[in-house]
């Protein structure tokens, strides 16, 4: 396994986040009876940057996020690979948990959009 950059901006988190997302977002659509269709809408309405990226604004997460030099604010693709990269963590911190992953898209209110 090559080594992991000391750091990655925690990309990698974010896509392992934005994986854990799709699968919390297609199991609640699976849980409530979606059709394809109607679950493939709210899988895009949901998981494109636009959305978590707003979280970050009720979350006021923006001042955590470690900026490039130079950089004077995230912007709205750092704000979403943010969430994404904090899901990402909650599922590998808890050990692969789903529920615990699941939690944490609950408590973003991620499913409430």
């Amino acid at each position: 396994m090559p080594n992991k950059p000391l750091f990655d901006s925690n990309k990698s988190l974010a896509v392992v986040g934005d994986a854990v997302l799709r699968l919390v977002v297609t199991t609640e659509c699976y849980d409530r009876g979606m059709t394809r269709g109607f679950a493939n809408i709210r899988l895009n309405d949901i998981t494109k940057n636009e959305a978590p990226c707003e979280l970050t604004y009720a979350h006021q997460i923006a001042q955590f996020i470690a900026l490039q030099p130079g950089t004077v604010r995230p912007s709205d693709y750092m704000r979403a690979t943010a969430v994404e990269a904090i899901i990402g963590a909650v599922f590998k911190d808890s050990g692969s948990d789903y529920g615990a992953s699941k939690r944490a898209v609950e408590a973003f209110g991620i499913l409430d959009q």
